[in-house]
């Protein structure tokens, strides 16, 4: 699936950030389709959320966790952010993805 971008076009990734993309007329952007995470993993990476609130520090009080991508990000603060109790609720979120 491709979509035509206009010369200099910007381009927000996955985490918001915006950059200029330098590309010709003619290039082709790839969207990757979005996986969706099963009801069990969304509630357990919502409540680590929750339990370690300071791994989270940027996370709005509205956001929701609803894709893998969104998951994965809940494990990398946690490893980043977490004691030893984060890393280990990493592992277990990580080997239920």
């Amino acid at each position: 699936m491709g979509v035509f971008a206009p010369l200099c076009a910007i381009v927000v990734n996955f985490h918001g950030i915006a950059y200029r993309g330098g590309m010709n007329a003619g290039s082709a952007i790839e969207i990757p389709v979005r996986v969706e995470a099963s009801p069990e993993v969304v509630a357990r990476a919502l409540d680590l959320v929750r339990t370690f609130s300071e791994c989270f520090w940027f996370w709005h009080p509205e956001a929701t966790v609803r894709f893998t991508d969104d998951v994965k990000l809940v494990i990398e603060h946690l490893r980043e952010y977490g004691d030893k109790k984060a890393w280990a609720a990493a592992a277990d979120l990580q080997r239920s993805l």
